[in-house]
């Protein structure tokens, strides 16, 4: 009988889509966090290409509870922080984050 074919070489399975995500803003209520998102998709929709937020609370402790505001879909740390870095230099404030 032919020989056994040779067993696929061990790889990492890729990353789950949307591993990377952008942080915008983090706000004291809701309201204030689709407020100041309007006004990102307002200024930076060219960058945006459409892209909806993420909304998220977070326990901030004694500052109470956030609503932070991400853009999410990443699939790696560079196209998320390429796509920060443009928006920095068009005037919106943002960092990196590893997505859950």
């Amino acid at each position: 009988p032919p020989p056994a074919p040779a067993p696929a070489p061990m790889t990492s399975p890729p990353p789950s889509a949307g591993s990377w995500v952008i942080q915008v803003g983090s706000l004291p209520s809701r309201e204030e966090a689709d407020k100041h998102w309007k006004g990102i998709a307002a200024k930076q929709a060219a960058l945006l290409g459409g892209r909806q937020p993420s909304m998220v609370q977070a326990d901030l402790g004694a500052k109470g509870i956030y609503t932070r505001v991400f853009l999410t879909g990443f699939t790696d740390q560079a196209s998320a922080a390429g796509l920060c870095s443009r928006l920095k230099a068009a005037g919106t404030d943002c960092l990196v984050k590893k997505g859950p």
